[in-house]
């Protein structure tokens, strides 16, 4: 009920949520998609093919390399029927972060809690760093995310955190990062090209959208 009234809806998957797997796209029919790419990632899922929501990147073409979103399929589709039960339609749900180019880093606080004010403070803040060789989500506790980042930093790396991690991101990093609202962040997410919905979720969102326009058209002046 809070949420605003708007024309067009977007859901933004957290990135911890989003596994990323990159393939060879099998050749097959569109009706044999799925389950073809269900079985090149059989070895490589965590959980059971049928309960993993599959989606392909943007322009992905049969015969060459494409990187392929997993997401829990329950859990999606339990979230869009809520939304669509209180009459709000999701036109797309897109990732957080995904493999891209130039690499991007991005600073947040673990479980929304993080004190800046604390020397140890970074043991409350998590990374996201994704680049073209896929995403990885690290609490800066410890030596792996550090082990994880180039010993020399990209220049051309985009670095931000939450108003509320940024001091302590800046101390670990050892460089300026740029301050973005989780809102603001979410909103740069609907840029992207990628669309989740696909599949068995893009075939009852087409018919969620049919209805929903012409219950709009019949609401409209001329009706």
């Amino acid at each position: 009920a809070l949420l605003p009234k708007a024309d067009s809806v977007i859901a933004v998957v957290g990135e911890s949520d989003v596994a990323w797997h990159r393939i060879l796209l099998p050749k097959a029919p569109p009706a044999r998609l799925r389950a073809a790419l269900a079985g090149t990632l059989e070895e490589a899922l965590l959980d059971d093919a049928e309960s993993t929501h599959l989606a392909l990147a943007p322009g992905a073409v049969a015969g060459q390399s494409t990187w392929v979103a997993a997401i829990n399929r329950s859990w999606l589709r339990g979230e869009l029927a809520e939304l669509e039960r209180h009459r709000v339609f999701v036109d797309r749900v897109v990732p957080a972060a995904w493999p891209d180019s130039p690499p991007c880093g991005h600073f947040s606080a673990a479980h929304g809690v993080a004190s800046v004010d604390d020397s140890s403070a970074h043991q409350d803040v998590v990374l996201t760093w994704s680049h073209v060789d896929g995403v990885a989500v690290l609490r800066l506790q410890g030596g792996l995310a550090r082990s994880l980042l180039p010993t020399e930093l990209p220049i051309d790396a985009r670095w931000t955190a939450t108003p509320d991690v940024a001091t302590a991101a800046e101390r670990w990093l050892a460089a300026p990062v740029a301050v973005v609202s989780a809102g603001e962040r979410a909103w740069q997410a609907t840029r992207t090209l990628w669309n989740l919905r696909q599949f068995d979720l893009a075939a009852r969102h087409r018919c969620t959208r049919a209805a929903r326009d012409a219950w709009r058209r019949f609401l409209t002046p001329g009706w």
